[in-house]
């Protein structure tokens, strides 16, 4: 895939739309697209890493909480993002009181599409009704803002729920929009 996103018009807020072949990979391009927003983050070192780890009920909030942590990164641990070690999507199962942990998409599996009995599976996450619940374990890796040499752009104060859509096209494959508040 040679587009990892681009951004959409909108009058007074900012549009992605983030493109993956797995759900994953989705995920890491919808946090490059924000911090890349943000900075220019082809101006960014690799001098160090942060643990991300994004929860939720079905993959609409993932994403809310997800696009919230990588914001976090930002302005809480001081890092820039520029590119992520692995991000991995996670599904907790809720059985007899315990719970277990299944994996069910790799950023860094580009190559394998996912089987149609996944897409499947996981577009049943988008509402989900019952005892799983979602979560994104990440490393990201940078360095400290720097705005001259990063080249500051403009302040993304959070995500929204306002026009969020994730959808599969059997031509692109996963497709992430969303509004960030300015």
């Amino acid at each position: 895939m040679e587009q990892r996103y681009r951004y959409l018009e909108h009058m007074t807020d900012l549009v992605i739309e983030a493109y993956g072949n797995n759900i994953a990979e989705c995920f890491e391009n919808s946090a490059i697209a924000t911090i890349d927003a943000m900075f220019d983050i082809s101006k960014v070192e690799s001098k160090n890493k942060v643990r991300i780890i994004a929860t939720g009920f079905d993959l609409k909030s993932l994403l809310y909480d997800w696009i919230e942590k990588i914001l976090l990164a930002i302005y809480v641990d001081k890092l820039v993002i520029h590119s992520f070690e692995y991000v991995d999507l996670i599904q907790n199962i809720k059985e007899d009181q315990v719970i277990k942990k299944k994996i069910i998409s790799l950023s860094k599996d580009k190559i394998n599409k996912p089987s149609i009995e996944l897409e499947n599976t996981l577009f049943d996450l988008i509402s989900n009704e019952s005892d799983t619940t979602l979560m994104i374990e990440a490393i990201g890796i940078g360095e400290p803002p720097n705005i001259l040499k990063h080249d500051y752009k403009v302040e993304v104060k959070s995500i929204t729920y306002h026009e969020m859509d994730i959808r599969f096209d059997n031509n692109i494959g996963y497709i992430f929009k969303f509004l960030l508040d300015l």
